[in-house]
């Protein structure tokens, strides 16, 4: 019974223990919440806060428009091999990416079939040749012994014309003049058979002609055959493949290699169709590998294509960028190659005059104007405040361009192009911030990011360090 009491007692003991705590906990929470200090409320509106600011002005803009594409080489070969051999030599140290010359060597095939195949022929030549020769022979001979036996048959003539003459006098009998005709018959026998022969040795001598004529094309294309075992570069460049080894055969027409000159470098880049009315020959081109990129390329207009793509609603147009790949490779922009996916910048010829801000000024499709503002900014000078009340204005993009514009001082490379117009003499805040309100008391700093304090300094750089991708 004692034991049970002393438990019930402890355990009373213990709550009455908590309780206390938990009173003393919530007079200690009054007192807090009692003598805590009340902050000070600032009104961001009445707080005058130093920004980045230019004033805004018309300024001449050449309409640009993006695109992407991938490279190739204008000038590029896919090296064949002529004939069926087997390769038997490669020049030591040819490999891909090494440069050649037009004319290298860069395979050598078994000449043995080709050298075997131009000896018969020639041979076959040295046979017609001999025959014709033996034939101009034969014809000289017979052209000589017809023009005698020609001879002959005139005399015959003459003498059957003399003994017709003294039959018709009764001097002569008709015995006589039966053998002169005889004998007229046998010289015209013999100048008619000699004039057979004579075209015999001539259609022989023709038939030997279209056999040289033969025999020579073929000797021909065992020559050629023998020049093409030596397969050489087909122009200056740089070797992208080597796709045989010593060893191997190769059949006609199947590639041995692949020979590309970086010197001249195209982009099929594909732009919205109502480009076509405003990019033409001629235009500039600025090409990057990405957007972030520092490297870039200049390129012209060289082609645009003809017609549109109806279900992508683009046109393509090419750009073509010229370069010294030695100097490329060691300069800050590099070398592009063959099969890079690159946007491309295109600027048009023309220019207009249009309202443009930073890219990084829009916010939510609006921008900060510092009021008022009527001919502060154009008094003001760069470095110097305008102060006034900022004013929310919405604005429309119509493009972006890729410029700096140095009459303001800004570092901004990526502007936005307005549909409308903004206010004369506007007041542009740079770096709009997420607490700014309309109506707070802004100081605005107009100029280059060296007019700007330090701690200014500090806030425009991480901003103008940022680029946003294009709508």
């Amino acid at each position: 019974m004692a034991e049970k009491r002393n438990r019930t007692l402890a355990v009373t003991t213990r709550v009455i223990v908590v309780l206390l705590i938990l009173v003393a906990a919530g007079v200690v929470y009054q007192v807090l919440v009692v003598t805590k200090p009340v902050p000070e409320v600032t009104d961001l509106r009445a707080a005058a806060q130093r920004v980045v600011a230019f004033a805004a002005e018309p300024v001449p803009i050449r309409r640009q428009w993006r695109g992407f594409g991938t490279t190739q080489s204008i000038d590029a070969a896919d090296v064949p091999a002529q004939v069926g051999a087997t390769v038997i030599d490669i020049p030591e140290g040819l490999r891909a990416g090494v440069a050649v010359r037009k004319g290298q060597v860069l395979v050598q095939l078994d000449r043995q079939d080709f050298e075997r195949q131009l000896r018969a022929a020639q041979q076959n030549l040295a046979d017609i040749e001999g025959r014709l020769a033996q034939a101009e022979v034969d014809r000289k001979a017979i052209e000589a012994r017809l023009e005698v036996e020609q001879g002959d048959l005139e005399v015959a003539e003459r003498e059957l014309d003399r003994v017709q003459k003294l039959f018709a006098d009764q001097v002569t009998s008709t015995a006589d003049v039966d053998q002169s005709k005889r004998t007229v018959a046998a010289a015209r026998r013999n100048v008619i058979a000699s004039q057979q022969s004579l075209d015999t040795v001539a259609t022989t001598a023709q038939s030997y002609k279209a056999q040289w004529s033969a025999q020579e094309a073929t000797a021909q294309q065992a020559k050629e055959n023998l020049a093409r075992t030596t397969i050489t570069s087909p122009l200056d460049g740089r070797l992208e493949t080597l796709d045989v080894e010593v060893g191997e055969w190769v059949t006609a027409m199947s590639r041995v290699a692949r020979v590309v000159d970086l010197r001249r470098i195209e982009a099929p880049v594909r732009l919205p169709s109502d480009a076509r009315f405003e990019v033409t020959l001629g235009d500039t081109v600025g090409l990057r590998v990405d957007a972030s990129s520092a490297h870039l390329w200049d390129a012209v207009v060289a082609r645009i294509s003809p017609t549109n793509d109806a279900a992508t609603r683009t046109m393509t147009i090419y750009a073509v960028v010229t370069q010294d790949p030695a100097l490329a490779a060691a300069s800050a922009s590099g070398l592009l190659v063959p099969g890079q996916f690159v946007e491309a910048v295109v600027t048009a010829s023309q220019q207009e005059s249009r309202w443009v801000v930073p890219r990084r000024s829009i916010q939510q499709d609006r921008v900060f104007l510092i009021e008022p503002g009527s001919g502060a900014g154009a008094a003001a000078g760069a470095g110097q405040p305008v102060a006034g009340q900022l004013a929310s204005r919405q604005v429309k993009i119509d493009f972006l361009v890729q410029q700096t514009f140095e009459q303001w001082g800004l570092s901004d490379r990526e502007w936005a192009v307005l549909v409308e117009p903004l206010p004369a003499g506007a007041v542009v805040v740079v770096n709009p911030s997420r607490s700014m309100v309309e109506g707070q008391k802004v100081e605005g700093v107009l100029g280059g990011t060296e007019a700007i304090p330090a701690k200014l300094k500090a806030s425009h750089g991480r901003a103008s360090g940022r680029t946003e991708a294009a709508p």
